[in-house]
């Protein structure tokens, strides 16, 4: 198999059906993006979640990227479409695993 991957639930990260939108636009703005060639200088998951710790939803999604080379990711959902003004009706947050497999 060249390629395969699949989405699943995540116990990491609370949901809240109800949430209701907390980021505006210069928070968002602020985050560090990582890069391939250096992942590190992005934004840790444990930050987000300390000040942002209840998302729409969030999901693991694990690729067969070559034989015997897996890749673990997780994705965050902030969705508000009835935010309240300055507040973002959407953020998308996408996290790759450490070589260790357990931080983001």
């Amino acid at each position: 198999m060249s390629h395969a991957s699949g989405n699943f639930p995540t116990d990491a990260v609370q949901t809240d059906d109800s949430y209701k939108s907390d980021w505006t636009k210069e928070q968002f703005d602020a985050l560090n993006k990582g890069d391939y060639s250096n992942p590190s200088n992005g934004t840790k998951l444990e930050g987000i979640l300390k000040d942002y710790p209840k998302t729409s939803d969030a999901d693991y999604t694990i690729s067969i990227v070559r034989e015997d080379e897996f890749k673990k990711e997780l994705t965050v959902f902030y969705n508000d479409f009835k935010s309240e003004d300055r507040k973002l009706k959407t953020v998308y947050l996408l996290f790759d695993t450490t070589e260790d497999g357990d931080t983001f």
